[in-house]
């Protein structure tokens, strides 16, 4: 291989971060359906902190602000399913104690 295409010095993407990112925008895309955007917001916030945990072991590959966007995309449409599953019976509790 040529200078180009092998660059010295240059470390390798940790696969699993690139895994939590993908998986955390893919969760993304599905917020307004928490049956189908929460389970993939808690793979990708595992995930996220998995390859976080790895990258702390092994100084070699790098990622860390890859994982922890995954991380953060993942808790991000964990909060908002958890909001809108929760909407309904909060509003519930509401208009019953206006009554």
């Amino acid at each position: 291989m040529d200078a180009q295409t092998d660059p010295v010095g240059v470390r390798p993407v940790l696969g699993s971060a690139v895994g939590a990112l993908v998986v955390g925008l893919a969760a993304l895309c599905f917020v307004a359906l928490p049956l189908i955007g929460a389970p993939l917001g808690a793979v990708a916030v595992v995930s996220g902190l998995l390859a976080r945990r790895e990258l702390r072991r092994n100084e070699a590959v790098r990622g860390s602000r890859i994982s922890l966007a995954g991380f953060l995309l993942g808790a991000t449409v964990l909060a908002f399913g958890a909001l809108l599953l929760l909407l309904p019976f909060l509003l519930a509790a509401l208009s019953a104690l206006r009554a």
